[in-house]
């Protein structure tokens, strides 16, 4: 292989920081003292996968990729319509209805010409395909797989597992053995689907949530395995783990447009006046051809709700970096108790809309919001030259893209995000 810089990142959907323990995930627990460790991590609005996969592709808010949520609407010839962008479909209904699905370049494209991206994904195609949308490097998902320039792949070369947990520690073998066995990229990505599919049919702190984590921990175990190994091949390698979001434990559900019904700001169950797109514990609420005192009528309306948390107009859309789509009037995080516990003792509750994808099911996990447990994730990053410590400067997930760009030692284009290989804060070594 030689002498050359290669960035291997892996996510972990879904996974809360707190639920990285010595018992649970002994290694992530040792790999966050041999890391850079980011204490104050947090996902974006809303903190779903896609636009979370977005975000990490890019380096940029959801205010400048452009996808506004896992739901979201576009406007088709027949009007707004709600597309789910974790379906294949909605990519070429993206580029049918708006011309683009992202607007701004990914991992993928910037590093095609210094041996480009691989991407294995076992969470919904559409957060696969995302990071990789106009076909720079090599995606694989269960769903389909794709080489450059859009090849399908075939047979064994494509990818074919399970969306269960043995889907992610089959995807982990390929990944590994494609890493040594294949021509080595400038960099690789393998997004976990666990523990974030479980904790949407299981709860929190459940045995089914238990092993997820350790499954999970196991499948991040042999990734560093291969970290060591190419880096005695001569390799040098950043290792960069994390996840995407967290999760809360849903408490209840709202039919957030039968509110609205009912409240006499939606005509009826199949008009397009007013469309909310489910969101987890969050929606994004379109209001086509807004007259000014209906939308104020209606921000009073939902800030007034028991049901709403926090109500963000579109006016103040920019403080959040929230992507102001075409129609979107209103972002809306549902009611959340910090402090609650479920069943289990896990702290964090929410409402969660009905309609939202993954299950939504009182009990089980969801996010999506601005909840603390569901903006936590995690991101630890390793390098022989990396000292150990605990980064308390704020970062989030438009860091890793300009991280890994730095390291590669390639141009970073129209990024929000910032490397965190030269951070001029003090950090608290994690052996003090």
């Amino acid at each position: 292989m030689g002498s050359r810089k290669f960035a291997l990142l892996v996510i972990a959907d879904g996974m809360r920081r707190d639920f990285i323990t010595a018992q649970t995930t002994p290694f992530l627990s040792s790999l966050g003292k041999q890391s850079l460790c980011c204490l104050r991590h947090r996902s974006v609005v809303p903190c779903v996968t896609r636009t979370a996969a977005a975000s990490t592709a890019t380096g940029c808010y959801p205010d400048h990729h452009e996808l506004a949520g896992n739901k979201l609407c576009l406007r088709s010839p027949a009007g707004l319509v709600v597309c789910d962008a974790g379906k294949p479909e909605f990519f070429q209904q993206a580029l049918q209805w708006r011309g683009y699905v992202l607007a701004r370049p990914t991992l993928a494209e910037i590093t095609a010409p210094a041996g480009g991206t691989r991407i294995y994904a076992n969470a919904s195609p559409g957060a696969a395909y995302v990071q990789d949308p106009l076909h720079f490097g090599h995606v694989f998902h269960r769903e389909a797989s794709f080489g450059p320039g859009g090849r399908p792949l075939q047979g064994s070369d494509a990818l074919h597992v399970s969306p269960d947990l043995e889907g992610d520690a089959a995807m982990t073998r390929r990944f590994l053995k494609d890493l040594f066995q294949q021509p080595l990229p400038a960099a690789a990505v393998l997004w976990l689907g666990h523990p974030d599919a479980t904790q949407h049919h299981h709860a929190l702190g459940s045995p089914e949530h238990i092993r997820a984590l350790q499954s999970t921990d196991r499948n991040i175990a042999l990734a560093a395995q291969a970290v060591r190994a190419l880096r005695d091949r001569g390799v040098d390698v950043l290792f960069l783990a994390g996840s995407d979001h967290g999760h809360e434990t849903v408490c209840g559900s709202v039919d957030i447009e039968a509110r609205l019904i009912a409240a006499g700001f939606k005509r009826g169950p199949q008009s397009k006046d007013v469309l909310a797109a489910a969101n987890g514990t969050a929606a994004l609420i379109y209001v086509d051809n807004p007259q000014p005192e209906k939308l104020s009528a209606m921000e009073r309306f939902l800030k007034e709700a028991a049901w709403t948390g926090e109500v963000i107009a579109r006016r103040d859309f920019s403080r959040l970096r929230i992507c102001p789509a075409d129609s979107l009037a209103f972002f809306v995080s549902l009611c959340a108790e910090p402090d609650a516990v479920n069943s289990s003792g896990i702290v964090g509750v929410s409402l969660a809309v009905a309609g939202s994808g993954g299950g939504s099911l009182t009990g089980t996990g969801q996010h999506g919001g601005l909840g603390p447990h569901e903006q936590s994730p995690f991101l630890f990053i390793e390098h022989p030259d990396i000292a150990p410590g605990l980064c308390r400067n704020a970062t989030d997930l438009t860091n890793i893209a300009p991280t890994i760009l730095d390291f590669l030692g390639l141009p970073r284009p129209s990024m929000d995000g910032t490397s965190l290989l030269h951070l001029n804060s003090p950090m608290e070594n994690t052996n003090a």
